[in-house]
């Protein structure tokens, strides 16, 4: 009879670590984050947290069969949304508690969320076994409300704008104090303005504590993954387990930030069952893109029974690189037993040979643009959905590591004036390096780009960027100029007070300029502006390039 591991929530004891006691940071799964933030009111106990997964951090012999257990819990709020959440425990079936106070901050409602803090137990295993969810008794405090105000999840690396009438400030805010994931917050007019941080491959979120004399409120924004990292378990079935089943973790040790393969060994093990011959079944894929297996990992790893593991030797991590192109993959790993009692499925999202994006801000005359130290630039791919902060150094300098085949857009982070400092550019397969060079206007918010290590200063009359990949400068186009040229259209204003202004594309790497003179109304609140581009270069041009198409904003 095949036994296929299960899914269940009551008990899900140490089920996914990436590395957990192996040196790489565990990076579990998060719940979809939740669509609502909430006004506070006061702390109390609240009936709508739970625990729902235990995380083992260590496990360490005290004395004879007495071991003490580290571990971090993983919350779930089932109510409305709270903020400074903290879990106690407060009994253990057998065994002391020796740390039982947890704090766990903001949790959206219906979000998960991992605590940053551990919880240390310790038991005696002559008397019971190692403590599970069932053995554990928790009591939960909260600051939580009675306003609910609706806010949508923001996406990583983003400067993001909200209203402050909507958050309950009508006439605006005196303050905003911030926790969590947010940074560089401010208040502007009628607008809380923040940046949301880099993807770290799961959920994070932001908590703010607004206040206009003696009216104060806080609430929490969900920052949404969009390249999730933990381990996924394929699981199947009734949501309960066989009675005494035991629940498998995969840890996974060799990769580097991002799950990027650095060329370490790679090691697979199955952790949390008993010992089993799974070196004929089990079997390792590399998947792409379309899901499409690439690779046989049997071809490169070893199996130790020694602690139910695989592992891809030092000697075999580049031959296996050598078969790859730069890009997302996902490791497809399943454990089945030789008597085919027992399997397990697990997914992890990888990158392979990811390039190094390295750039500069100067300003007009050549020199670093010092002025801009400590600022982030945000790094936002197309396709990909890799979106990554950096920190302008003393010179102007800044660089992205791990950055996979794409379309990306890269801009300062200037809460007042989102995107002004913009360029886009891409990463192609073979590139291991791209250098980007980004002359600034001080004052006046636009910016001229070229990725050219060493050029010469492009005054800022509008944007516009090129990059060198691997230190060579991107193919010349074949059209003609002449051939990008296309009528004027209508100039008239329509009924509706629209009117239609056309830039006419000049040589390659010329700007595309036409000036534009456009009555606003008075009291006129929003301006709509649309980009139609048209060139003879398609399809030929952007049918090579693919997912390399212009970009624009």
């Amino acid at each position: 009879m095949l036994v296929v591991i299960r899914s269940f929530v009551a008990a899900m004891a140490s089920l996914l670590c990436v590395g957990c006691s192996e040196n790489n940071a565990d990076v579990p799964k998060s719940a979809a984050p939740t669509l609502l933030a909430t006004s506070v009111g006061i702390s109390a106990t609240v009936s709508s947290l739970e625990v729902v997964e235990l995380q083992q951090i260590s496990v360490r012999r005290i004395s004879g069969m007495v071991h003490e257990y580290t571990f971090k819990i993983s919350v779930r709020n089932n109510g409305s949304a709270v903020s400074d959440a903290v879990a106690t425990l407060k009994e253990i079936r057998s065994g002391w508690i020796i740390d039982g106070k947890s704090s766990i901050g903001a949790i959206p409602s219906a979000g998960t969320l991992i605590s940053p803090d551990v919880v240390v137990v310790r038991v005696d295993l002559a008397v019971a076994p190692r403590p599970t969810l069932e053995d554990l008794k928790w009591e939960f405090s909260a600051t939580t409300a009675d306003e609910r105000i609706a806010i949508d999840p923001v996406q990583p690396a983003e400067v993001v704008k909200l209203e402050l009438a909507h958050l309950g400030f009508p006439s605006g805010a005196d303050s905003v104090t911030v926790k969590g994931a947010a940074v560089d917050a401010k208040i502007s007019g009628h607008y809380l303005s923040f940046l949301s941080p880099g993807d770290i491959g799961q959920d994070q979120v932001a908590e703010f504590t607004l206040a206009k004399g003696s009216v104060i409120k806080t609430f929490v924004v969900p920052i949404q993954s969009e390249r999730r990292l933990a381990v996924v378990w394929n699981h199947e079935g009734p949501d309960e387990p066989a009675p005494g089943m035991a629940i498998p973790r995969l840890v996974v040790s060799g990769l580097g930030p991002d799950n990027n393969f650095t060329g370490a060994p790679i090691t697979f093990k199955l952790a949390d069952v008993p010992l089993m011959q799974l070196a004929e079944e089990s079997t390792g894929t590399i998947l792409n893109a379309e899901s499409k297996g690439v690779e046989d990992l049997r071809n490169y790893w070893t199996f130790n029974p020694a602690d139910n593991s695989f592992t891809i030797s030092a000697d075999k991590v580049p031959l296996l690189l050598s078969q790859l192109s730069a890009g997302s993959f996902t490791i497809n790993v399943n454990f089945v037993a030789s008597d085919k009692e027992f399997a397990a499925n697990f997914d992890i999202l990888t990158a392979i040979k990811g390039a190094t994006v390295s750039g500069v801000l100067l300003n007009e005359d050549g020199s670093p643009a010092t002025s801009l130290a400590g600022k982030k630039m945000l790094l936002r791919g197309f396709n990909e959905a890799i979106r990554k902060t950096a920190v302008v150094d003393s010179s102007g300098k800044f660089s992205f590591e791990n950055i996979l085949p794409d379309t990306y857009a890269v801009s300062l982070s200037d809460l007042d004036h989102p995107d002004s400092v913009f360029t886009t550019f891409p990463i192609y397969d073979d590139s291991t390096m791209a250098e980007v060079t980004i002359v600034y206007t001080s004052g006046e918010g636009v910016m001229s780009a070229k990725a050219a290590s060493g050029s010469a200063p492009v005054k800022a009359v509008s944007p516009m960027s090129s990059v060198k990949q691997n230190g060579q400068p991107p193919k010349r186009r074949s059209i003609s100029p002449q051939k990008n040229r296309i009528p004027s259209p209508d100039v008239t204003p329509s009924s509706a007070g629209t009117q239609s202004f056309s830039a006419i594309a000049e040589a390659e790497g010329a700007p595309m300029t036409t000036p534009i003179a456009y009555t606003v109304p008075m009291g006129t609140t929003k301006v709509d502006v649309t980009v139609t581009v048209s060139t003879d270069e398609y399809p030929v041009f952007t049918t090579q390039k693919g997912r390399y198409n212009d970009t624009w904003k």
